[in-house]
């Protein structure tokens, strides 16, 4: 499927090997942390079910992250109820910061790993 498809998608083989490692090596951190950055949490449960990330693991992770980003957002609620637009402001803001970070440090890790092959090939 990778094969015929993936080339649509941009996973290559090669590139499907390497986030099939990455999700048995880190992937509960990845689901874990991609429940807190704007957007990377559907593309991290496409790509799960994608690479088998076993349902037992993806749950218990999601679910972790669900509920730590409850408690976060609840008690922020709680303590900021009166202000909440001012709340919401941050918040978004804060979002895209995320972003921005994990952009920037994927393509740091991109420019890495070329200038890497460029000095071993």
């Amino acid at each position: 499927m990778v094969k015929k498809y993936g080339r649509y998608f941009g996973f290559t083989p090669k590139r499907f090997y390497k986030i099939r490692r990455h999700f048995l090596f880190n992937g509960g951190k990845t689901i874990f942390i991609s429940k807190f950055v704007y957007s990377m949490n559907k593309i991290t449960m496409i790509t799960s079910g994608v690479v088998n990330v076993s349902y037992i693991k993806f749950i218990k992770f999601s679910g972790l992250a669900v509920i730590v980003w409850s408690i976060i957002f609840f008690t922020l609620g709680y303590v900021l109820g009166h202000s909440f637009s001012v709340l919401e402001k941050y918040v978004m803001g804060a979002e895209k910061i995320l972003l921005v970070i994990v952009i920037i440090f994927v393509i740091i890790w991109y420019l890495a790993e070329k200038k890497l092959k460029k000095q071993v090939g």
